[in-house]
C-alpha cells in the first residue's frame, strides 16, 4: 500500500524544487456511462453503411512525447467456433480494429475478411469498407454476417462449424516521454469532449465504485490536484501495483494449451480481492485513474513479450492535455519493482516503452458491445452469448437447448479458439 504521508512528501519536494502545483480543478465527468453499440444486420435488409473513416497517418510527437522506431507487421487473426448455440443467432460476428491508435495506424487497403461455414466460404471482402461497425471510443469492427447459419446438434462436438478470419497490416511505435515537461502540465478546466468517454465505467472497469473513489482518498489524503495530473498518476498506478498481488494469466488456455482469449474478471473483483491477474490489474489502474477525473483506457492487442514469445497483451494509456495519449504497462511495471520508484523521477514502461514497436492494438474493450457481444469468454472478438449457464463457459462442457430440452455435453475442445499470425517485417524507414 502507498502510505498517505506519499502525497505530502511529492508536495514539499515540489515546493523545494520551486515547481507550482495547479489549483485548477478538472470539470466532474459526467455521471451517466456511453452506451454505445455496433449496428446489428438483420436478416432480410440491407447490411448497416460503411461509417467514414480518416485516412490513418503516423503518430504525431510534440515536446511530452516522442514516438519513434516503427515496425510494420502483418496480423491474421482466425477464430474458430465449435458451437452455434447462441441466444441470437442473427447478431453478426464482431472483430475490432483501431485504425488510429496513440502507438499505430493501419494500411486500410490490406484489411481482409471472411467467413466460413463447414469450410465453405459465406462471405468475405477487402479494404476500409468492411469496417461497418463502431465500437468503444475510436474502434472500428468488422462484421462478419451470419445470416443462413443455423445450429446442427448431430455435429456439435465433431468439428469446427465456423471459422471467421482478419487480416491486416499496422505499423506500430515506441514511446519516449520528457518526465520533467510532463511534471508541468496542469489541471485543466475540463477535458476535451473526445476523451470525456474515457472517463467513465465501462464493462470490467468499474470507476464508479466506491471502492475507487476511497482508494483515491486514501493515496491523496483529499489533496490530489495539489500535484500535477501525470504525478498524481503515478502515485494511483504505483497504489494499484502494491496493491494487487498476481494471480493467473494474461491468456486463457484450452486443453492442449489452445488459446480462448483472455483471463479477465474486472477492476471491482481484483479489488475486493486484493489480487487479479495482469489483466485485472491493468482494470483497477484505468478505474482508479478515472475515478480520479483522469481519462484513461485499457488496450488489448498482439504482439511480442519481455521474452520474445507471441501472444495477446493488455496494457494502458491516460490522456494529458498538449501531450495526448501516454502509454504505461502496469505489470512491467509491478515487476521491475515500482513500489520503491521516487514519483519525480523518469520510469520505465510509464510513458516510455522502448518496446511497444513491437505490440499491434486491437481494441480498447475485452468484447465489443461493450462486453455484451462476449462469446464463451472475453476475447476481443465477438458474437452473441453462447447459451451456458457459466461465463467463461467451463472447457469439459457445453451447453445448448433443443426446443424445451437443455444439452449438456462432454467435450474433447472448447466452444471457440483462436488463432495468430503475427509477422514482422522490422524497422520502415520514416520517410
Amino acid at each position: 500500500m502507498v502510505s498517505l504521508s506519499s502525497f505530502a512528501v511529492v508536495l514539499l519536494t515540489m515546493s523545494m524544487l520551486g515547481q507550482q502545483p495547479p489549483t485548477t480543478p478538472p470539470a466532474t465527468p459526467p455521471a451517466t456511462p456511453p452506451a454505445p453499440a455496433a449496428p446489428t444486420a438483420v436478416p432480410g435488409t440491407a447490411p448497416p453503411t460503411a461509417i467514414s473513416i480518416a485516412t490513418p497517418a503516423p503518430p504525431k510527437s510534440n515536446p511530452y512525447i516522442t514516438w519513434d522506431k516503427p515496425r510494420r507487421y502483418d496480423l491474421t487473426f482466425n477464430v474458430g467456433i465449435h458451437s452455434l448455440a447462441v441466444q441470437d443467432p442473427t447478431r453478426p460476428l464482431l472483430m475490432p480494429l483501431i485504425p488510429q491508435s496513440a502507438s499505430s495506424y493501419v494500411n486500410l487497403d490490406t484489411i481482409e475478411a471472411e467467413v466460413q461455414l463447414h469450410g465453405q466460404r459465406l462471405d468475405g471482402g477487402s479494404g476500409p469498407e468492411l469496417l461497418s461497425g463502431e465500437g468503444l471510443f475510436n474502434e472500428r469492427l468488422i462484421e462478419g454476417p451470419t445470416t443462413g447459419i443455423t445450429f446442427n446438434p448431430k455435429i456439435m462436438n465433431l468439428a469446427t462449424q465456423l471459422r471467421f478470419r482478419t487480416f491486416h497490416e499496422a505499423i506500430c511505435y515506441s514511446s519516449t516521454v520528457d518526465d520533467q515537461a510532463l511534471q508541468q502540465i496542469p489541471w485543466p478546466a475540463s477535458w476535451p469532449s473526445a476523451v470525456k468517454d474515457e472517463l467513465q465505467p465501462q464493462a470490467l472497469i468499474e470507476s464508479d465504485s466506491a471502492v475507487f473513489a476511497n482508494a483515491v482518498l486514501e493515496v491523496s489524503g483529499g489533496d490530489l490536484r495539489l500535484v500535477p495530473p501525470w504525478i498524481a498518476a503515478k502515485e494511483l498506478v504505483r497504489y494499484a501495483c502494491n496493491s494487487i498481488q498476481k494471480q493467473g494469466d494474461t491468456t486463457l488456455y484450452g486443453p492442449g494449451r489452445s488459446i480462448r482469449g483472455l483471463e479477465v474478471y474486472g477492476a471491482l473483483a481484483a479489488a475486493e480481492r486484493g489480487t487479479g491477474t495482469p489483466n485485472d490489474l491493468v482494470c483497477v489502474c484505468v478505474a482508479l485513474l478515472r475515478a480520479a477525473g483522469i481519462p484513461a483506457r485499457a488496450v488489448i492487442g498482439r504482439g511480442e513479450d519481455r521474452r520474445g514469445k507471441k501472444n495477446l497483451l493488455v496494457w494502458a494509456e491516460l490522456f494529458l492535455p498538449e501531450a495526448g495519449w501516454i502509454p504505461f504497462d502496469p505489470d512491467e511495471l509491478r515487476r521491475k519493482g515500482v513500489s520503491h520508484w521516487n514519483v519525480l523521477n523518469n520510469w520505465p514502461e510509464f510513458g516510455t516503452m522502448s518496446d511497444l514497436n513491437r505490440r499491434v492494438p486491437l481494441a480498447y474493450a475485452f468484447a465489443p458491445d461493450n462486453g455484451r457481444a462476449a462469446y464463451d469468454c472475453y476475447a476481443i472478438w465477438g458474437w452473441s452469448r453462447l447459451a451456458s449457464s457459466s461465463f467463461p463457459v467451463p472447457i469439459n462442457q457445453w451447453e445448448s437447448r433443443i426446443g424445451d430440452q437443455r444439452l449438456r455435453m462432454k467435450s474433447w475442445n472448447t466452444p471457440s479458439v483462436l488463432h495468430f499470425s503475427l509477422n514482422s517485417h522490422g524497422r520502415v524507414n520514416e520517410h
